[in-house]
């Protein structure tokens, strides 16, 4: 008994040195880099991570929210198509985004979802129609706010309502988190982990290279709320998610599409060649083509109902 109580001890003063210095080092890791990072001159945001508004005339808005530790660069030319098309087009930098990975730590979920509603607010003050775009966490803040304010038309991409399950993580990664969360501030994400199969995309994509553990627990609530909540959409949804998805449960959405179609005229696409960054991988051509037509339709009223799966 006395020898196991010293192992036990031993193993706990290991552990607790191992994760000294490893935070130590990412701390310092995290500090540096952020000092290197190029600044947009006007927001004092990462460059490329600035918000997004282009007006038009006429009565049609869209607001894009985009996803965990993301910018508006998620959503690559769709800001510029639908401002094309006569649209207004916001895409707004959501708080504690953009900026430093130590800025998200101390970012609430109802912080988030009180952005998103109120920027949706202040577009529906000026604008007939607006819709709301989501990807990823984004997806879940749309659900959020698209259950408060009913809006006009819905587009949900790779939603996030629960972090896609790989076979080696044992336990699911939310389980993890709530584990290191208060032992591990922050882990750093290497570039193969940017969960997107075209890998010349990548030096487009505007994220942290560092994810913090507190951010990552404020995502998985507002995706655990959005999921309890989610049945209650009683609205016309578009959902596109990739099949190999390896950020957020592909069988998730396409069960709530289903559950959707039973009551309204929701629509879902799968991509055969996507992972997580649609927008910047190999299906994003089939991306912009099915929003433009849905935001369309929606707007025009002329919606066909169904549930399809895109080849």
């Amino acid at each position: 008994m006395r020898i196991a109580l010293i192992y036990l001890i031993v193993a706990i003063i290991c552990f607790v040195v191992v994760a000294f210095t490893y935070n130590f080092f990412t701390y310092w890791a995290l500090h540096l880099s952020s000092l290197k990072k190029e600044r947009h001159p006007k927001f004092k945001t990462l460059k490329g991570a600035e918000p997004i508004f282009l007006e038009n005339h006429g009565n049609r808005a869209v607001l894009l929210i985009h996803g965990f530790i993301g910018s508006p660069a998620d959503f690559g030319r769709l800001p510029k198509l639908l401002y094309e098309k006569g649209f207004t087009v916001s895409a707004p930098l959501l708080p504690g985004h953009g900026t430093d990975p130590r800025h998200f730590s101390k970012t609430t979920p109802k912080e988030l979802e009180d952005f998103v509603t109120s920027e949706y607010r202040k577009l529906k003050e000026q604008y007939k129609e607006v819709t709301l775009i989501g990807f990823s966490m984004g997806g879940a803040l749309s659900i959020l706010t698209a259950l408060k304010e009913k809006v006009d038309c819905l587009v949900l991409l790779a939603p996030y309502l629960r972090i896609a399950h790989q076979w080696y993580y044992i336990l699911p990664t939310e389980w993890h988190n709530k584990i290191f969360v208060n032992l591990i501030p922050y882990v750093y994400r290497p570039l193969c982990f940017k969960q997107i199969n075209k890998k010349e995309s990548v030096p487009y994509i505007v994220d942290y290279d560092f994810v913090s553990l507190r951010g990552a627990d404020t995502a998985i609530r507002l995706g655990n709320k959005a999921l309890n909540n989610v049945a209650k959409l009683d609205q016309s949804v578009l959902i596109i998610h990739g099949i190999n998805d390896r950020a957020t449960d592909y069988k998730l959405s396409k069960k709530l599409a289903e559950q959707l179609s039973q009551k309204t005229d929701s629509r879902f696409v799968s991509l055969p060649n996507t992972n997580h960054m649609m927008l910047w991988d190999y299906d994003s051509d089939l991306v912009e083509k099915e929003i433009l037509a849905f935001v369309r339709n929606a707007q025009n009223n002329t919606t066909q109902g169904g549930n399809y799966h895109a080849s």
